[in-house]
């Protein structure tokens, strides 16, 4: 009996979170409307506007149950972008944006990205990590502003 509960205590603890993690949470990605609020415009074509206009873009996630959970992401750029603070070089001449590891508060992040002179057009990627794990890639287009 005694090996019959820690089996479903093994199971409940490790392996259920395991099963479920991916569906669990929900994301929105785009621009938001207003620099500080949590309206967003979901969108995969991202206007280039600089950080001195108050333009934020980026990502919410929410937990379905409400549950807090650690988030941080990667973005590629498509050419070398200007080196900055958590700028990494690659190989390959390009770098990556690693953005701090936050913790989510009541199930909820909002992680709000912006450009600066420099930062180029075209097609980025966005990779967004929960818990430690790969949770969603984000391909979308940055493109001049009128």
């Amino acid at each position: 009996m005694h090996k019959i509960i820690k089996t479903l205590i093994f199971f409940i603890i490790f392996i259920i979170p395991c099963v479920s993690e991916g569906n669990d949470y929900e994301i929105k990605f785009g621009y938001f409307e207003n620099c500080c609020d949590m309206k967003i415009i979901e969108s995969n074509t991202i206007p280039m506007k600089y950080r001195k206009t108050g333009f934020r873009f980026g990502y919410i996630i929410k937990s379905k149950s409400d549950m807090n959970f650690k988030e941080y992401s990667i973005a590629y750029p498509p050419q070398k972008a200007v080196l900055g603070e958590n700028v990494v070089a690659l190989s390959n001449n390009r770098t990556s944006l690693r953005g701090s590891t936050k913790q989510a508060r009541n199930g909820i992040s909002i992680h709000r990205h912006y450009f600066d002179e420099g930062d180029p057009t075209g097609h980025w990627r966005h990779e967004i990590y929960l818990n430690g794990k790969l949770f969603k890639t984000i391909n979308y287009d940055v493109v001049s502003s009128p």
